[in-house]
């Protein structure tokens, strides 16, 4: 218990001291504790500060974390965060827009990163039929974008309201496109016969989640009205967040993302105008520094994570390179193919968006989290357990060390950058 806390205090005291040396760090905040986090798990790698010390154990504490961890502590925060957070009249207005890229986008990418992996195993006179299975279960993992790492990046990032309501969209949406996509080919190795029909299947993803989301929310709203006492009005929505994504992703397993989605977008609008003036101004406060604790850990805990529990070798190292290559090229293709329906649909979107959010397709803790779900079933054959981690962790370290870092960039070299008082008022 003593090391978990020491974790939990280094973790944090790491995050304060980046945050305020931010000035003088050119990285993003998540990219640079991404980066110690790999640096701390080196470290332990190579025993720099002994065997038997608290670091190590530390350390060896998030090697053998249970992956659903991640998931069932810091996602609900994250995501019912961005979901409060998000315009409802500008989110349905990207709503079309985000739903056809988490959507057919989703699956396109999928199709094409399989066929891609196929490809490269064909190169190393590894091709073997029987792969298909595990390449479109890869496709499934990594075509998602992930919440955690756009929401983080949004925050940092000066684009209008409305384009930036269309990636966030997108990235929370595409959670249960990915979820049934990953799940028709994973449930191959944990149920017999799969998850059926995967149209049946994702219908049901979608409704059963609308449903716990809709109705965690009527509850919510009553209880808040009444209680009077701030503190407890507080507590009642945090307990109804976490419900809202245990119930859903764990009791029904359908996508606790679009529940809690759905619960923050209702309560928002509903929720906000029961609550007093300085309740919701405190409400505010206590979330976002929620969200910036689970920020701070998640990416310090994926650095450490791969650095810890991926071997690599010059030949993975070049296949994972040439994987993270290819799935640039593949979610451009997919913009591309889309773009015509993309650019008349609710706001539109101009050719220099689309390449931004071509280019902003970063992956983080939620394919790291399903890659892990793999690497620990020893059902699956061990070298497709390897692959699969190896190729999650290469793609997310360097979409969140290359295509993180460079997206500001990007944004004011295609001007679509804009003051705070502008960004407010759209």
């Amino acid at each position: 218990m003593l090391t978990h806390i020491l974790m939990v205090m280094m973790g944090l005291l790491i995050g304060v001291v980046v945050k305020a040396l931010g000035k003088y760090n050119p990285l993003p905040y998540t990219v640079t504790l991404f980066a110690i986090g790999i640096a701390i798990g080196l470290c332990s790698q190579v025993e720099l500060f002994g065997e038997d010390t608290y670091f190590n154990k530390g350390v060896d504490m998030v090697f053998s974390m249970d992956p659903d961890f991640i998931l069932y502590v810091f996602l609900p925060i994250l995501v019912f965060d961005a979901a409060y957070e998000m315009d409802l009249t500008t989110f349905n207005k990207t709503f079309f827009n985000s739903t056809l890229l988490a959507g057919p986008g989703l699956v396109i990418c999928m199709l094409l990163t399989a066929c891609l992996v196929m490809g490269l195993l064909h190169l190393s006179g590894e091709y073997n039929s029987d792969m298909w299975i595990f390449a479109l279960m890869f496709g499934g993992l990594i075509s998602a974008t992930d919440p955690v790492a756009v929401v983080a990046l949004l925050q940092e990032l000066g684009t209008s309201k409305k384009f930036s309501t269309l990636v966030d969209g997108e990235s929370l949406l595409n959670d249960a496109s990915g979820l049934v996509c990953f799940m028709m080919f994973y449930s191959h190795f944990i149920a017999k016969g799969g998850v059926g029909n995967p149209v049946i299947y994702f219908g049901w993803v979608i409704l059963a989640s609308f449903i716990i989301g809709y109705i965690v929310y009527r509850l919510t709203l009553k209880s808040v009205k009444l209680l009077k006492v701030e503190m407890l009005q507080i507590c009642v929505v945090v307990v109804a967040a976490y419900a809202t994504f245990m119930i859903a992703q764990s009791l029904l397993e359908v996508s606790g993302v679009i529940a809690l989605v759905v619960f923050g977008h209702y309560f928002a609008q509903s929720g906000r105008p029961s609550l007093s003036e300085s309740t919701n101004k405190d409400m505010e406060k206590f979330w976002s520094l929620l969200a910036y604790v689970a920020n701070t850990l998640i990416f310090l805990m994926v650095g450490i994570l791969i650095a810890t529990k991926v071997d690599l070798t010059w030949t993975r190292v070049l296949y994972a390179v040439l994987v993270y290559v290819g799935l640039n090229i593949i979610r451009f293709i997919m913009i591309g193919l889309l773009y015509p329906i993309l650019k008349r649909k609710g706001y539109g979107l101009s050719l220099h968006e689309a390449i931004v959010l071509g280019w902003g397709g970063l992956r983080g803790a939620l394919s790291m989290s399903m890659a892990l779900m793999v690497s620990y079933n020893m059902d699956i054959p061990q070298h497709p357990r390897d692959s699969i981690l190896i190729y999650t962790a290469g793609v997310i370290t360097l979409t969140l060390c290359i295509n993180a870092t460079t997206s500001k960039w990007l944004v004011k070299k295609l001007q679509m950058g804009q003051a705070p008082e502008k960004q407010k008022a759209c």
